[in-house]
């Protein structure tokens, strides 16, 4: 089926239309076959009036009537939700898994993770400088991220809307992301993917304080999240993954620690969700 972008704006009065202008199609010689869509919402945590994710639905979805799982996609710093379209290949990769047959077909929501000012910072969901990416993980975006992005993809998709069907995984600053919100939500994540992990929190917001007691009850709990971990060798990261990865075997936390030739960029990221994707829904 040929590629499809719609816009629905959900929960949002007197939203005004926001261009699809960064959006850039895949190249000629792939044709997806899923939808990818584009949804408004009034975020609950910021001041602005409102924000973007994407959403890619698989091959089928409007006519099968069936309901599928559904894996949370984070980006990084100084990028967007457009980021893992435009670079990380995410149609190519969920495509190519589900026709092998090594990925039961999922939906993908990918979310605008970037905490703004107000609406002229936010100006159609623009890319942060590195600084304020990082000094900007404060815990808005994250808190509200159960009301604001998985309590309304359950409410406009046909989701399997438990913790078994519900992965978040997310690249470097996104990584940090994906592990807090899963631990402080930990009856809600059955799957958690970090690419080049960045774990240590940079805020001071309540939402990443009790950083050990939060890791204990998640993975040493009678129910652990299956966890994986991926780093390049020459990752700008890798000493302080694999300190980490160690940290985490210590202490007796489940996980798988991957490693892979690449830097801290896209070649390691889209192989990482590869691999992650093809270990989902077992």
């Amino acid at each position: 089926m040929l590629l499809g972008v719609a816009l629905i704006v959900s929960s949002c009065a007197g939203s005004r239309f926001m261009k699809l202008s960064e959006y850039r199609s895949p190249s000629a010689e792939y044709q997806p076959k899923g939808h990818l869509e584009s949804i408004l919402y009034a975020p609950t945590n910021q001041n602005i009036s409102e924000k973007r994710m994407m959403v890619y639905l698989p091959e089928g979805y409007q006519t099968s009537g069936k309901s599928y799982p559904v894996l949370y996609l984070l980006h990084g710093a100084k990028e967007n939700e457009l980021s893992w379209v435009n670079h990380g290949e995410v149609m190519e990769i969920m495509d190519e898994l589900a026709a092998a047959d090594r990925s039961k077909e999922c939906i993908v929501v990918m979310p605008n993770m970037n905490n703004y000012r107000d609406d002229e910072d936010y100006a159609y969901g623009r890319e942060l400088s590195m600084m304020q990416c990082v000094t900007s993980v404060t815990g808005g975006m994250e808190g509200s991220f159960m009301h604001d992005v998985v309590m309304r993809i359950d409410s406009l998709y046909r989701t399997i809307p438990d913790r078994e069907h519900r992965a978040i995984c997310g690249l470097s600053i996104g990584s940090l992301q994906s592990l807090f919100i899963t631990a402080n939500n930990p009856q809600d994540f059955g799957y958690l993917g970090m690419f080049s992990p960045f774990s240590k929190a940079v805020g001071r917001h309540e939402f990443y304080s009790g950083r050990k007691a939060k890791l204990d009850a998640l993975f040493l709990g009678p129910n652990p999240p299956h966890c994986e971990l991926y780093v390049g060798t020459w990752d700008i990261v890798y000493n302080h993954a694999s300190a980490f990865a160690k940290e985490w075997k210590s202490k007796g936390y489940p996980y798988e620690f991957h490693t892979m030739s690449g830097r801290h960029d896209w070649p390691v990221w889209r192989a990482g969700l590869r691999s992650f994707s093809a270990s989902l829904w077992e």
